[in-house]
């Protein structure tokens, strides 16, 4: 949408430009006024062309995440709730607020209007309605009203030539292209553009009232004496067209122009080719790959389809402007494209899922088995591309793609889930601090530069990550001094870094010697085997991410399975305990 929004508003800007270069000193007024007005619609309507091109290649092989990439995956994946982006909500209240602003604005000017029409006499000649008003007014009109003052028309002292100019106006209806960009001034407050496109569109109309006067057979130079006369800093309504508008010199120029057959040419081969260009710099360019072996599509007459899944900060998505939830997105997206095919769709539909940032590699995943059996060609997720047809997935394209420090990955998901962390790594006696590699005599002052601004709370409830590999004793030790220093340990009631073993059990007493054996007591009744359906919902409730091997699937899909077969082989490992990961395994 943001991408949309900058090109329509580039567009309408180079039409504004190529107004002001080339057509506003010009005579052909009304060509000036439908181009103005065509413009804007022209502007909306580029930035949605969209021109397919298909690129066919070699069938590709396929690929496939392995375990080993899923297993580097889901040791980066700690969280998938999302973030909440307090940048997006200020910036659409400020919007919002804004066209409350100016809509109150046009709202009042418009209600104004209204009633000096109500309050105030006025005649009909014609299709157009004199209002006479009492005090002091420059003459203006609004839609087919003219506003006088009633003394100095009863008293013949407004000439003709300027009631001629208003009237022109009134017949013109020069207001409806006021009110048009009024509201798309509500709308688009943010963009100054439409102020500075307004005030053409309003220039333009004294160019053709001014135009309609010198044609009724009015001189040029009276003319010109009657519009000075009339020239005041007194104020007029905004919707209004005012016959003192805007600059005289420019005006008495223009009334001066007349524009040669010859030139109309000139500048129709001028604008042509750069419309053309607009066109092509501004309209969208779609990819459709295919395989050389695809007879089907290459056969058919079918062309490149898209969608569009919007993921809201809510965790709730809109598919072409329909609301979804993730329970609804496979039934609300099969109401589209049902007049091509399952292998159709396959071949020729673009999904494209948007957000206000880049789209977590969860969603995109969740999104990719949620249709894949409906069926697409490709999706696409900010630079991310994943084409069903090489047989990849959204996790390998982003394992493959980039893989980001445990730290970074590990302190980035607890600051999606609002919690506090640090990352501590002991290896080969060489401490690593979120990443940093640090001396033992940094150790102290790090950690508690990194803990100085948080809370009590944030101390109580912190999740921090150790890791302790090939590193002897002595040196475990000293950190461990170093550790019990810190504002850490010590708000944690003197936290260990390294947790004691526990107590060797104690020995048992011995027995009277005896000439009896005594016989060993029963063994007890094995444990019931637990519910699997049961503990899938337990982990679940717990915020558990489930497995078949190393492919991601539902709760629903997970308990169907162990309800087949309850003899699976349930793993959970709770690495993370904030994401604990559920594996199913075959016997």
């Amino acid at each position: 949408m943001e991408i949309y929004v900058l090109k329509w508003a580039a567009c309408l800007t180079v039409f504004f430009l190529l107004y002001k270069v080339f057509l506003e000193k010009e005579s052909f007024h009304t060509f000036k006024r439908g181009y103005l007005l065509t413009a804007l619609l022209v502007a909306f309507l580029i930035p949605s062309i969209t021109f397919t091109e298909h690129i066919v290649v070699d069938t590709m092989p396929t690929v496939s995440a392995s375990a080993t990439q899923f297993s580097e995956f889901t040791e980066e994946a700690l969280h998938t709730e999302k973030r909440f982006h307090f940048i997006p909500s200020i910036l659409w209240s400020v919007y919002l607020l804004g066209v409350v602003f100016f809509g109150i604005r046009f709202g009042r000017n418009l209600s104004k209007l209204v009633r000096k029409i109500k309050e105030n006499p006025h005649r009909r000649i014609q299709s157009i309605y004199h209002v006479f008003i009492p005090s002091t007014v420059v003459p203006h009109t609004f839609l087919k009203y003219v506003f006088l003052n009633k003394k100095a028309y009863d008293q013949n002292e407004i000439p003709k030539e300027v009631i001629a100019h208003e009237n022109i106006h009134a017949k013109q209806l020069h207001t409806l292209d006021i009110l048009l960009i009024e509201m798309l001034q509500v709308v688009f407050w943010f963009h100054p553009i439409f102020y500075f496109y307004k005030q053409s569109i309003k220039l333009n109309h004294e160019f053709l009232a001014d135009q309609g006067v010198l044609k009724q057979g009015t001189d040029l130079i009276r003319y010109q004496n009657i519009l000075l006369a009339f020239s005041s800093n007194a104020p007029t309504p905004i919707l209004a067209n005012s016959i003192n508008y805007a600059s005289f010199k420019k005006r008495f120029t223009v009334m001066k122009t007349k524009t040669s057959a010859q030139k109309i040419w000139i500048l129709t081969f001028v604008l042509v080719p750069l419309l053309s260009l607009l066109v092509y710099s501004f309209s969208t360019t779609e990819q459709v790959i295919t395989t050389a072996s695809d007879e089907s599509f290459e056969n058919s007459n079918l062309t490149a389809r898209s969608l569009e899944i919007e993921i809201l900060d809510n965790g709730t998505y809109l598919v072409d402007g329909t609301p979804a939830t993730k329970r609804t997105l496979a039934q609300v997206v099969n109401n589209y494209h049902q007049d091509i095919t399952y292998a159709d769709r396959n071949n020729i539909l673009n999904i494209h899922i948007t957000k206000p940032e880049i789209a977590p590699r969860e969603e995109v995943q969740f999104i990719f088995d949620a249709l894949w059996d409906y069926g697409f060609h490709r999706l696409v997720s900010g630079e991310q591309e994943v084409v069903r047809s090489k047989g990849n997935t959204p996790l390998a394209i982003d394992n493959s793609q980039q893989k980001k420090p445990y730290a970074q990955t590990y302190l980035e998901g607890a600051a999606r889930n609002g919690k506090k962390a640090f990352v501590l790594e002991i290896v080969n006696s060489t401490i690593k601090f979120n990443s940093k590699i640090i001396s033992l005599n940094e150790f102290t002052e790090a950690l508690d530069a990194y803990t100085e601004k948080w809370s009590a709370t944030d101390y109580k409830e912190a999740y921090p990550s150790i890791l302790i590999k090939n590193t002897p004793k002595s040196f475990l030790n000293k950190v461990e001094k170093a550790f019990q220093k810190t504002q850490y340990a010590q708000a944690n009631g003197g936290l260990k870094l390294i947790p004691p073993p526990p107590p060797a059990p104690e020995a048992p007493k011995p027995t009277k010697n005896t000439n009896t054996i005594p016989s060993p007591p029963p063994a007890p009744n094995p444990p019931p085997a637990p519910d699997p359906v049961k503990t899938l919902k337990e982990w679940n409730e717990k915020g558990a991410s489930f497995y078949w091997g190393p492919h991601p699937i539902h709760l629903k899909e997970a308990l169907e399975m162990v309800q087949k077969n309850p003899n699976f082989i349930i793993e959970v490992d709770t690495t993370n305990p904030l994401h604990p990961i559920v594996k199913l395994q075959s016997c």
